[in-house]
C-alpha cells in the first residue's frame, strides 16, 4: 500500500494559526502535524461511514502519537540523570514491548509486520513519531560533520534513529 498523502495548503487568520502553533507545542507536536491530527479526529466519523479499516488506522496512529509524547517526556522527566540522547529507539523499544502498545502499532501501520521494510505508511509514521519526539523534548538532532547523526539499529520497529540533544535543565 502506498501512503499517498495530499498537500493542502490552509489559509489560517493570524490569532488561529498562533493559537494552533501554542497549542502543538504544548502538545509537544510540530504544527503542521498537530493540525493535521486534528483534522483527522474531526472526521473519522465520516471516514468510519464509507472507510471503516482506514477510520480505525487513522485511530490508532493519533493515539499512537500520543502515547509515545507522553512516554518521552515521562522517561526523560523521570531519568534526569541518564543520557538520554537514545530516547526514540527507547520510545519504539516501548511501543514493541508494551501488550497495549504494540497491537496499536501495528494496526497503525496497517497490519502489517512491525519489522517489514518497504512499508510506506510505517515509514511515514515512524518519521513522524521521530519528530513529534524531538519536538516534544525541545530536544536538537546530534550533528555529524554537518548533518544529523544517523544510528542504525536491527529487531527495532526503526531501522534507525538520529539521537538527540536535551536540553539541560
Amino acid at each position: 500500500m502506498q501512503d499517498n498523502l495530499v498537500p493542502m495548503t490552509i489559509r489560517l487568520d493570524p490569532a488561529v494559526s498562533e493559537a494552533l502553533a501554542r497549542a502543538a507545542l504544548a502538545a509537544g507536536q510540530e504544527t503542521a502535524d498537530y493540525a493535521g491530527d486534528i483534522i483527522a479526529h474531526n472526521v473519522l466519523d465520516e471516514i468510519r461511514k464509507t472507510e471503516p479499516d482506514a477510520a480505525q488506522r487513522l485511530q490508532a496512529e493519533i493515539e499512537i502519537k500520543a502515547e509515545a509524547i507522553a512516554y518521552a517526556r515521562r522517561f526523560v522527566h523521570d531519568n534526569p540523570d541518564v543520557d538520554n540522547s537514545d530516547i526514540t529507539l527507547k520510545v519504539f523499544r516501548h511501543i514493541r514491548q508494551d501488550e497495549r502498545l504494540n497491537p496499536k502499532y501495528s494496526r497503525a501501520i496497517g497490519g502489517r509486520p512491525a519489522d517489514e521494510r518497504g512499508n510506506h505508511t510505517k515509514a511515514r509514521i515512524n518519521r513522524s513519531l521521530g519528530a513529534a519526539i524531538k519536538t516534544a523534548l525541545r530536544a536538537t538532532p546530534r550533528m555529524e560533520r554537518g548533518k544529523p547523526a544517523k544510528v542504525q539499529v536491527t529487531g527495532e520497529f526503526i531501522f534507525s534513529y538520529t539521537p538527540l540533544n536535551l536540553p539541560t535543565r
